[in-house]
């Protein structure tokens, strides 16, 4: 009988232990305003930000504080297709140059004033960004517009600002 009772007791602190344990992670996992790297003891490069699962690391973005001006050269305007077709058209940006962007405050302007503002996003050396005029779910590589009617049509200059207000890219449509 005496066996019984310690295999009882060691049972009742396992199963306590192990909810101890659970709960412990899921509280640890579920904080958004306490980053991973917070919690590991790593330094914290900005404040608020929280783990992320995506497959590259979503840097925040600088401010314009902190960036006295971007140089030229560093994105372009690739192409613009399906001009006058909502559905259909896709302006494509590309990274120029070395290291990585980031496009937090980035704008894309058409002729008549409509104007697209990069979401945090960082774009990497030789990467592209493709933005859809019409409705959709942003992805790594794909952000939607969600614009109802046709943004470009044949004449129309596409201008890229920086956070600055600095064009760094133009594109006219054929």
């Amino acid at each position: 009988m005496n066996q019984s009772k310690r295999l009882l007791l060691y049972l009742l602190l396992n199963v306590i232990l192990s909810a101890c344990t659970i709960l412990t992670v899921l509280w640890v996992w579920d904080r958004p305003s306490q980053p991973l790297q917070h919690l590991l003891g790593a330094s914290q490069t900005g404040a608020g930000t929280g783990p992320s699962l995506s497959a590259a690391p979503v840097e925040p973005a600088a401010t314009a504080t902190e960036i006295k001006e971007y140089p030229q050269g560093l994105i372009s305007i690739s192409s613009i297709i399906g001009a006058g077709s909502a559905a259909d058209e896709k302006v494509t940006i590309t990274r120029q140059g070395t290291g990585e962007l980031q496009m937090a405050g980035w704008k894309l302007e058409d002729s008549d004033g409509n104007v697209f503002t990069f979401p945090g996003l960082t774009l990497y050396e030789n990467g592209a960004i493709i933005i859809h005029s019409s409705a959709g779910m942003d992805t790594v590589i794909d952000l939607y517009w969600n614009q109802t009617g046709a943004v470009w049509q044949e004449g129309d200059t596409a201008i890229l600002y920086d956070p600055l207000g600095e064009i760094q890219a133009t594109y006219t449509i054929p």
